[in-house]
């Protein structure tokens, strides 16, 4: 779940999406290095880890071996986030945290915010996060949705498409809006959660910023830059790089499930087949790339 001013690791109480995505990082980092009895990650999630420290980096995890007897870490996988000489941070992705549920409704949605504060929550936050990036930001303005049935909306002086307008997405650069079919940001946060919702937003707004400053190129490395853009983010909110008071949003592992969950749930197969979009997995990569070496690295992909 995001939220403002806590955690709590909602897919990591359980089910497929935390084993597809802990398959997919084994598969992109090739090795799980064990740690010892004698190589403790403190509490705090800022580790001092004894040992070979060349071997570490982010993008790792670490898997407790069964002599560890601390109980805090007993038993666990945890997802190095950041390493380097300031410490060490990581999540832990196979256990819950003893967050309470602050009320029923809480409960119901499994620890997600409520849809109707998702969208105003994630611009903020990525308001706050392309401002501490660029000296000439402009925002997004709006995030508005439409009814296709009813009229197709018009963007930038045209018509969307009936194609791209069903159950679509669109920035719209001469109203600065994100512009959505109002039955898809729903249909996401019920199959994916209130993360996944954030993710197609964030997708958007690099969008957006990709027109501000004019990048052009292979539409298919564009999208890729996109979702690279969104992990960088993502990324920076786990570590407090925007917000170095703590009091943005908060992010949990099970965050990182949601976030592929969208990418498989809303990707273009008409695009992909005539071989001008990126495929989920390819969108998901770019997504860890952004995530772990920030967007210098995504700022690579569109020459």
């Amino acid at each position: 779940m995001i939220a403002r001013y806590r955690l709590r690791g909602r897919a990591a109480r359980g089910g497929g999406w935390a084993a597809l995505l802990a398959a997919a990082m084994l598969l992109w980092i090739g090795a799980v290095p064990a740690v010892a009895a004698s190589d403790p990650v403190a509490a705090s999630m800022r580790p001092t880890i004894t040992g070979p420290v060349g071997e570490l980096h982010k993008g790792l995890f670490l898997v407790a071996s069964r002599s560890l007897m601390d109980p805090n870490f007993q038993e666990t996988v945890i997802l190095l986030v950041d390493h380097g000489a300031d410490g060490t941070r990581g999540l832990i992705v196979n256990r819950p945290t003893d967050i309470p549920f602050t009320d029923q409704g809480d409960f119901d949605r499994g620890g997600d915010l409520p849809f109707r504060d998702v969208i105003s929550a994630t611009a903020e936050d990525l308001d706050a996060y392309w401002s501490s990036l660029l000296t000439e930001y402009q925002p997004v303005e709006h995030i508005t949705p439409f009814d296709p049935n009813r009229a197709l909306p018009v963007c930038d002086g045209q018509k969307l498409p009936e194609s791209q307008a069903v159950n679509g997405i669109a920035y719209c650069g001469e109203t600065r809006t994100i512009a959505y079919d109002r039955r898809l940001l729903p249909d996401v946060y019920q199959r994916s959660g209130d993360f996944g919702v954030a993710v197609v937003i964030a997708t958007e707004w690099a969008l957006a910023m990709q027109q501000d400053a004019d990048v052009t190129g292979d539409p298919r490395r564009l999208e890729l830059q996109q979702s690279c853009f969104t992990g960088s983010w993502a990324g920076d909110v786990v570590r407090g790089g925007h917000n170095p008071d703590g009091l943005g949003l908060t992010l949990s592992a099970g965050d990182l499930d949601e976030a592929i969950q969208s990418f498989l749930i809303f990707r273009d197969t008409d695009k992909i087949s005539a071989g001008i979009g990126a495929t989920a997995f390819e969108n998901v990569d770019a997504f860890r790339t952004g995530f772990f070496q920030g967007e210098p690295e995504c700022a690579t992909l569109v020459p």
